[in-house]
């Protein structure tokens, strides 16, 4: 949201899902809620060739791909905060990188689903998946290479450590995984490659 925005601090899940959805497609604010403006949206997003365009539309309209047209939409996630920035009536969604290493910039809401408290973004929310949209990355290996070559098995090994460290968080923004998550992960690919030998 704007920074300047100061009639919401929280949306339920649904209702970010009404406001971004081609069925329903509300111009104003106030169509969504009357307690707020009578002013039309302007709304900023990723590329329609972005990961996180696809994860945001599942989660949050329902189905992948499908959002209203009349949105900005841009691979660069500079620009998206750079409009919602520069107006009072915008609206956009960008990764949460972005939003950490420049909380300056826009106002971020808290999101609530299922009817219980609006979580903020953060790395613990998301990390323990309370925040409701915290996107999950996944990295894939391809069989054959992964059965071939101990290169490939070292590598993927260490991605998976290195996911954990505490520099993901603090360098690029990203949440590290759990030490559970690590160790699943290991156990998994351990798995795969005693079932390929």
């Amino acid at each position: 949201m704007n920074n300047d925005n100061d009639w919401v601090d929280s949306m339920t899940v649904e209702t970010i899902g009404e406001i971004w959805s081609p069925d329903t497609e509300p111009e104003t604010w106030a169509d969504v809620n009357s307690d707020w403006p009578d002013e039309p949206f302007e709304l900023f997003g990723a590329a329609t060739t972005s990961g996180t365009f696809d994860y945001f539309t599942k989660a949050v309209v329902g189905e992948e791909d499908k959002i209203r047209e009349d949105f900005e939409g841009t691979e660069r996630d500079d620009q998206i905060a750079s409009g919602v920035s520069s107006s009072e009536y915008g609206f956009g969604y960008l990764p949460f990188a972005y939003y950490v290493n420049n909380p300056d910039s826009v106002k971020a809401l808290s999101v609530i689903e299922g009817g219980g408290d609006g979580v903020q973004p953060s790395l613990e929310a998301a990390q323990s998946g309370e925040y409701p949209l915290a996107r999950p990355l996944f990295f894939y290996a391809n069989d054959n290479k992964l059965a071939e070559s101990a290169t490939v098995q070292e590598f993927c090994r260490f991605y998976i450590e290195e996911a954990g460290k505490d520099y993901i968080a603090s360098d690029i923004g990203y949440v590290p995984s759990s030490d559970s998550q690590v160790q699943d992960n290991l156990d998994k690919l351990d798995t795969k490659i005693s079932e390929m030998s």
